[in-house]
């Protein structure tokens, strides 16, 4: 399901908030590098755009991730689980 433009801008800003602004793979923050949104189920395998089902990550992480899913059990940078 596609999601307006502007309701877009805000959960990505929610879900950057949430995340203190660093990417949840390796801890990094900007301006260090490039954030971006993840979905740690991708739309295509069924994935919502939920703020649950993103998170923030870079962008080496996030192209090193591939398509390849989260394990959600495992802890992520920043002490938080999913």
């Amino acid at each position: 399901m596609r999601i307006h433009p502007s309701n877009w801008y805000k959960i990505r800003f929610q879900v950057f908030a949430r995340d203190g602004f660093r990417c949840r793979y390796c801890g990094q923050s900007a301006p260090n590098v490039i954030l971006e949104i993840d979905h740690v189920v991708p739309v295509a395998e069924g994935g919502s755009n939920e703020p649950a089902n993103l998170l923030t990550s870079c962008f080496a992480c996030n192209r090193g991730k591939g398509t390849s899913w989260l394990d959600i059990n495992e802890e992520l940078k920043g002490g938080t689980t999913m």
